[in-house]
């Protein structure tokens, strides 16, 4: 008999737990409460939209990215936005910019020809 009532109490604490975690709706919770859609930003956020924003504008005005061009040698604070192949070319080593070689600008945005992020440093 205490074996059936310690399984049916098990079983209402998973019951909670599973029923706390995932709301009704069937959107997911973390463990804290929170939704999973408010994480915290990275330091890298504003200046991967940033990069983004500006490939985006240079994309309408029919820049062509095939060279690598450097897009920004200061964007967001200290960041370049550099356009480079992924695997790298050596167009990509020729077309560096020069703000993060020189170290002038201690991070960078690397975006692909087609707008992809590759990475964010």
């Amino acid at each position: 008999m205490k074996l059936i009532v310690l399984g049916i109490i098990a079983l209402l604490i998973v019951g909670y737990t599973a029923f706390s975690i995932f709301r009704p709706s069937g959107t997911p919770m973390s463990l804290v409460g929170f939704p999973k859609d408010n994480r915290i930003e990275s330091a890298e956020a504003e200046p991967m939209r940033q990069a983004k924003k500006l490939y985006d504008e240079r994309k309408k005005s029919n820049e062509d990215f095939s060279n690598s061009p450097c897009l920004a040698e200061n964007i967001a604070d200290g960041w370049a936005v550099d356009v480079i192949h992924n695997p790298r070319t050596v167009q990509d080593e020729q077309n560096k910019c020069a703000s993060y070689e020189q170290k002038t600008v201690e991070h960078i945005v690397e975006i692909s020809p087609d707008g992809k992020i590759i990475r964010a440093e």
